[in-house]
C-alpha cells in the first residue's frame, strides 16, 4: 500500500490549492507523507516505490504522455475529477477546448486508466461510471483554520453588501442576475454589490458596484472575502448542464465565512435549507426576492448565518471529511507493490538521451498542442501562435516533460 501520495497538476489552480490543504492535514494527523509538484516540476525520482500519483484535472499532452508512461509499466495512479468536462457548454472559450477532439480523445484515455477517477460529487461519480473501470466519489470540505475558530458578529453598519465569487469562466452565470442586482439596488439605497475576479468590463456603471481582481490564491482569496464583510453571498449557477456536477464550493465558503447565502436551485444546493441555512432561488423565488426578503428581515440574515456555519463545521469541516480521504489513501496501491514496477517508471520517464531523441520528444508534445489549438480555434490561430513561437521560446526555458 502506498505511503506517500504525490499530487500532480498542471497549475495551482484552486481545485489543487484546496487538495493541498487535505494533503497537508493528512500529512500532520497520519503516517502518510505528501508532496505536490506541477507538471513541469517532475523528476523520474518522484516516483518511488511507495508513491500513489494522484493527477488533477489535466489532460493536456504533458499529461497524457506522462499516463502512457505509467500506464505502460502497470503503475497505479488517481484522477480527480470537480467538473463534468464532456457538457460544458461548447460555444465557450473552455468548452471548446474541451470539445476539440485532440483534447477529448485524452481526457477519455485518462479517465480509462485511472486506477481510480475520483469524483468531487455523487452525480458526477455516476455520470463517470461508464466512461471508467473505477469511480470512487470523495467530499470537498473546507478548512477553518483559515477564518477565525468562533463565528465573529457582524459589523454595525447602515449599509448590505452583497457579494459575489466570480472567475473568468463565470461570467456568463453573473450576467444571469445582473439584472435583478440592480434592481435591488435602486430600491434599497442601502445595498452594495461586489464582485471578486469578473470582468469590470461586463458589470453595469454604478457607483454601487465595485469590482475587485482575481485572486489566484485561494488563501489569499479567502482573506481579502473576509476583510470585505458582505452581509449577503449570491450563487448563480446560469443554465449550462454541466453546472449540475460542480461542488457545493460557494455554499462552504460564504457559510464558513459568516454571510447568508442566496442559492440556484440545482444539484450543488440540494442539502441548502431554504429559509434556514440561505435562501433558494428557483421555481418560487427569484433573485430579486430574495434579496429583498434580507433586507426586509435582518434579523434572517443573522439567523442564516449562524445555522450555515454551524451546518458546515459539522457536516464538511476538514476535520470532517479528512478521514474519508485517509482512508482512500491508506487502501491505495504503491508504485512498487510489484517488484522492479519504480524502476520502469524511472526509466520510462527519464530525459532523452540524446538531443536527436529531446528534439523527437518537443516535436510530437508541439504536434500534439498544434493538433489542439486547430481543432478549438482554427487554422489562422494556430498559424499565428506557431509563428511566434519561435519568438517565445527565446525569451523562455527550454521545454521539457521532467524538467
Amino acid at each position: 500500500m502506498a505511503k506517500h501520495v504525490l499530487l500532480i497538476a498542471e497549475a495551482r489552480i484552486a481545485t489543487v490549492q484546496i487538495l493541498e490543504l487535505i494533503l497537508h492535514h493528512l500529512g500532520q494527523t497520519t503516517t502518510l507523507s505528501v508532496s505536490s509538484k506541477l507538471l513541469s516540476e517532475l523528476e523520474p525520482e518522484d516516483f518511488t516505490d511507495d508513491t500513489y500519483p494522484l493527477l488533477v484535472r489535466s489532460c493536456s499532452p504533458e499529461a497524457s504522455s506522462l499516463v502512457r508512461a505509467l500506464s505502460s509499466t502497470g503503475a497505479p495512479f488517481g484522477f480527480y475529477l470537480d467538473d463534468n468536462f464532456w457538457l460544458l457548454d461548447p460555444t465557450t472559450p473552455l468548452g471548446r477546448h474541451y470539445a476539440a477532439k485532440p483534447t477529448r480523445r485524452r481526457l477519455d484515455s485518462i479517465v480509462r486508466e485511472a486506477t481510480p477517477v475520483i469524483a468531487s460529487t455523487p452525480l458526477l461519480r455516476d455520470f463517470l461510471r461508464p466512461r471508467a473501470r473505477d469511480v470512487q466519489q470523495l467530499d470537498s470540505f473546507f478548512d477553518f483554520a483559515l477564518v477565525p475558530q468562533v463565528l465573529p458578529p457582524r459589523s454595525s453598519h447602515a449599509r448590505l453588501r452583497v457579494g459575489f465569487a466570480a472567475s473568468a469562466s463565470r461570467g456568463d452565470d453573473l450576467a444571469t442576475v445582473l439584472a435583478d442586482v440592480c434592481a435591488a439596488l435602486e430600491e434599497h439605497p442601502q445595498l452594495e454589490f461586489e464582485v471578486i475576479g469578473a470582468d469590470p468590463e461586463a458589470l453595469p456603471d454604478h457607483d454601487r458596484i465595485i469590482a475587485f481582481d482575481y485572486l489566484a490564491s485561494y488563501a489569499e482569496y479567502v482573506a481579502f472575502q473576509r476583510t470585505r464583510e458582505w452581509d449577503i453571498g449570491i450563487a448563480p449557477l446560469g443554465g449550462a448542464t454541466s453546472n449540475r456536477y460542480k461542488t457545493d464550493n460557494k455554499y462552504r465558503e460564504y457559510a464558513a465565512l459568516g454571510i447568508a447565502g442566496i442559492y440556484q436551485e440545482s444539484e450543488p444546493y440540494s442539502a441548502v435549507r431554504d429559509g434556514v441555512t440561505g435562501l433558494i432561488v428557483g421555481r418560487d423565488r427569484g433573485w430579486r426576492e430574495a434579496i429583498d426578503r434580507y433586507c426586509a428581515e435582518p434579523g434572517l440574515i443573522d439567523a442564516v448565518r449562524a445555522a450555515a456555519r454551524q451546518d458546515v463545521e459539522e457536516r464538511l469541516s476538514l476535520d470532517v471529511v479528512a478521514p474519508q480521504w485517509g482512508k482512500f489513501f491508506s487502501a491505495a496501491p504503491a508504485i512498487g507493490d510489484r517488484p522492479g514496477r519504480a524502476d520502469a517508471v524511472r526509466r520510462a520517464l527519464a530525459p532523452p538521451s540524446t538531443p536527436r531523441a529531446l528534439r523527437a520528444q518537443r516535436r510530437r508534445l508541439l504536434w500534439a498542442y498544434g493538433r489542439t489549438h486547430l481543432a478549438e480555434r482554427g487554422f489562422w490561430f494556430t498559424l499565428v501562435r506557431t509563428v511566434r513561437y519561435p519568438f517565445r521560446r527565446r525569451r523562455e526555458k527550454p521545454f521539457s516533460l521532467l524538467r
